[in-house]
């Protein structure tokens, strides 16, 4: 159901503004051209605003708003508040190793080098304006360092300055975000969330209905788990964008929860075997009977009344009861699809004008599933700093410390890249290297002509807007980006104004030799290959699983769902359906044992499953698969003390396991790891 025309009363008049214009034609340039508008604008409000109050080098709260306005939106408020905290952060770690050895340059050097290397593990660590806030952290203590080392007994005064200049860049460009803002990730959250659902009740219902029985549907299962990533960073954008959608966090997240337990229960049906095959039909046919009527409720109803109508079949199911486990396993799998349909009905409804009451929002801590690009990216970041602070050194360049500075943005902005990484870092060389050109003749042949301010801003404006439409197209866009960084440095703007060919060329070469170091180090330390990536998460997935199998403390729902959505957020794009399979299945035998774990904890008799558990464990599947029948018979007995409903969903999470053990045993053998994830 569209969402846009609903949400168009609550936009501001600004944001109808910026709305209409997107509604002109030449579809394919107006991002392009709005985008060049913000990068102009926001370079341009922080230089009038330092000139205003007289700061000195004003072109390094210009390069802030250059470097922090990207041509896409979203998370404009949070960014803006992560990116002061991370520039006071970076601010107070260079002030603090100034002020312990102020007269140990090089115990400085190499401390600074240590900071860089983790603000980089921390930009691959963290997502979205978390990340962002780490790259300008290191950044910030880079351009301090590079102030303050000749004297620096001034650390603390030019920190404030830097800080200052840099908070302005980060205010310029989020205010002019903020006015050119039109909702464009709540948009885009919507249509994803659009998109996902109709895979998912399209792949679902060919799943039950008999006619479509020999289909499979795993690709359009794995389909929809590659869009996980993608929702999960359109929900942080969406949240930054909007206070409103900021204070109904938790609802958003509460519906990519959902998501992954919704797939879960979908293979699960689809692994069903011929056992009680009358049972399961009979399941099946009301399970696409229910979702039949759901999705046609959701195509003439508002997002409101749909999600109230799942939760009125949801409560019908909860209470329904089940002769076989087949069947209870159809049930339990039709409740998780329910489940995230009402979250989605939720969302939708928040991203339109109808609102929905704030669910309990949870907060998802950074959850690393393979540490080896953190630790890459962290050195990667370490050795440029250091290399380029040696070189400076050794050659004492009288301005060699802006290297540094640059030689860290290279590094830092693309470290979270992965594999396209490399190729961008030449592409931002490339741009560096065009800069010097173009900027020479802007500094030489068109600056000292000016008279005035405004004429000045209006040259810069002119360019930046050029430089902006070539950053927001398809064509190595990084090349224009590192124009737009480069270009304020390189004309050496500063208040007042002062053209001077030796300044020029020093400064110029010092960027265009910091941004080549970065680029050598992409090629020094390379990325991780998608095979290796893949291989080593399901390495790590299936040491996880081994793990919790001999664990005897159950395992909550929220640590189960962050474990298995980073691991399925974390395989690369182009990974094989035998990849996410794999991965899949593992999230469905963890959800298994954490929901028969629980219920060993209430009924004494099921304490023998952890016999079998670590059996299992040990990769002895044979000896298992004989303690799981004999537990599926004591569960079906009048012996067991449990309710009869508690019994089968028991015998159902059994039967899940001993699926998933007799279709991907090997991920449960202790040598898996070296005879399947290792080149």
């Amino acid at each position: 159901m569209e969402t846009t025309s609903q949400s168009q009363s609550n936009l501001c008049p600004h944001q109808r503004l910026v709305t209409w214009f997107l509604s002109l034609p030449l579809a394919s340039l107006k991002p392009r051209i709005l985008f060049s508008f913000r990068l102009s604008a926001s370079v341009c409000l922080a230089l009038f605003i330092t000139y205003w109050l007289e700061l000195q080098n004003s072109f390094w709260a210009a390069t802030t708003a250059a470097i922090v306005c990207q041509p896409n939106l979203g998370a404009s408020l949070q960014k803006g508040r992560y990116r002061v905290l991370g520039t006071i952060i970076g601010a107070i770690a260079i002030v603090t190793c100034l002020a312990f050895f102020a007269q140990q340059r090089n115990t400085v050097i190499l401390l600074l080098s240590l900071w860089c290397g983790l603000c980089g593990c921390a930009v691959v660590m963290l997502r979205n304006y978390a990340s962002y806030a780490a790259g300008l952290s290191g950044i910030t203590a880079t351009i301090i360092f590079a102030d303050a080392i000749s004297d620096p007994t001034t650390a603390f005064f030019l920190a404030l300055t830097r800080v200052g200049e840099i908070c302005i860049g980060i205010g310029a460009a989020a205010l002019v975000a903020l006015l050119t803002e039109n909702a464009a990730a709540a948009r885009q959250l919507s249509n994803t969330l659009e998109s996902t659902t109709n895979q998912l009740i399209r792949g679902f219902g060919d799943s039950l209905d008999p006619a479509h029985a020999n289909a499979d549907q795993t690709v359009i299962r794995h389909d929809i788990v590659r869009s996980l990533g993608l929702l999960r960073n359109q929900v942080d954008a969406a949240v930054g964008e909007s206070s409103y959608l900021h204070s109904r966090r938790g609802n958003m997240r509460l519906t990519l929860e959902h998501l992954l337990a919704a797939l879960v229960g979908w293979r699960n049906i689809d692994h069903l075997g011929s056992a009680d095959e009358d049972q399961i039909h009979e399941a099946k046919a009301k399970a696409h009977r229910m979702v039949t009527d759901l999705d046609g409720v959701r195509s003439k109803s508002d997002h409101t009344t749909f999600a109230r109508t799942c939760r009125t079949a949801l409560a019908e199911l909860e209470c329904s009861e089940h002769e076989c486990p087949g069947a209870q396993i159809v049930t339990d799998g039709l409740i998780e699809i329910i489940r995230f349909l009402e979250a989605t009905g939720d969302c939708q409804a928040l991203l339109g004008v109808e609102g929905s009451p704030a669910r309990e929002g949870r907060f998802w801590l950074p959850l690393a599933m393979d540490p080896l690009p953190i630790l890459l990216a962290g050195l990667r970041v370490f050795a440029a700093v250091l290399l380029t602070s040696i070189f400076w050194v050794e050659t004492a360049w009288s301005i060699g410390q802006f290297c540094i500075v640059f030689a860290a943005i290279a590094t830092l902005v693309f470290a979270s890249f992965g594999d396209e990484a490399r190729a961008l870092s030449l592409d931002y060389s490339t741009g560096a290297s065009l800069m010097v050109a173009v900027g020479g003749v802007i500094y030489f042949a068109i600056l000292p002509a000016l008279n005035s301010y405004p004429e000045l801003l209006s040259v810069l404006m002119i360019f930046l807007a050029v430089v902006g439409f070539m950053q927001a197209g398809k064509w190595h866009s990084v090349i224009f980006l590192a124009m737009s960084v480069c270009c304020l440095p390189i004309l050496g703007i500063g208040n007042p104004p002062v053209y001077n060919a030796t300044n020029y060329f020093n400064l110029s070469s010092a960027i265009l030799v910091g941004s080549v170091f970065g680029t050598v180090m992409f090629a020094v330390f390379p990325t991780i290959s998608p095979l290796v990536r893949e291989r080593r998460l399901i390495a790590r997935s299936q040491s996880d699983l081994r793990a919790m199998l001999r664990d005897t403390t159950p395992i909550s729902p929220l640590r189960w769902i962050r474990a298995h959505a980073a691991s399925l957020c974390a395989l690369p794009p182009g990974s094989s359906d035998a990849q996410f399979t794999e991965l899949v299945a593992i999230s469905a035998a963890s959800r298994s044992i954490s929901r028969l774990r629980r219920q060993m904890a209430s009924y004494s008799e099921l304490s023998t499953l952890q016999c079998t558990f670590e059996d299992l464990a040990e990769g002895k599947l044979l000896k298992a698969e004989q303690g799981i029948k004999q537990m599926d018979e004591l569960a079906a007995s009048p012996a067991i003390s449990a309710p009869r409903t508690t019994s089968i969903h028991v015998r159902a999470e059994l039967r899940v396991l001993l699926d998933i053990i007799k279709a991907h045993g090997s991920l449960f053998r202790p040598d898996f790891a070296v005879s399947q994830n290792h080149p």
